[in-house]
């Protein structure tokens, strides 16, 4: 099977499976509104979401893995734009997400305590897109000064 067909149905599994269990989640509170959620609920679907997730982080991993073994330097470099655009598209998304949330905390809308994690969540996640596209940028440095000291 190719990799990027293993890729879209892995992650099609992943969404599906966790829009399931969401979905049960709603059609139990609808037939028992005034009853509070059972704790092993949600705790259950934590543990399925973070299952699922696993699940489909070594797939991509297994399927990169064997893509990156199969592609051309010009595939690569074509790759590496791709995940350039998404990790700066991810960047600026969660920047506005964290000046979103500072202003909402400025305007008095959302308490400090129930933020902070929210803001903690949004930083941790500028940096670890800040850090995958310095190692990106750093791989492509690499790339070039091994093409440039390479003989022809």
């Amino acid at each position: 099977m190719r990799s990027r067909l293993k890729v879209g149905l892995a992650f099609t599994g992943m969404v599906l499976s966790n829009l399931c269990a969401m979905l049960g989640l709603v059609f139990y509170v609808l037939e028992h509104p005034r009853d509070l959620v059972p704790r092993w609920i949600p705790i259950s679907m934590v543990c399925f979401f973070i299952l699922t997730f696993l699940g489909y982080w070594g797939t991509v991993r297994r399927s990169a893995q064997k893509m990156a073994n199969e592609e051309t330097s010009e595939q690569r470099v074509q790759r590496r734009r791709w995940i350039a655009v998404g990790l700066k598209f991810g960047l600026v998304f969660y920047i506005v997400a964290l000046l979103n949330g500072i202003l909402l905390i400025m305007e008095h809308e959302l308490p400090l305590k129930y933020a902070g994690v929210g803001l903690t969540v949004d930083i941790l996640l500028i940096l670890g897109f800040w850090k995958s596209l310095r190692k990106l940028q750093q791989l492509e440095l690499d790339d070039h000064a091994s093409l440039g000291s390479s003989p022809q």
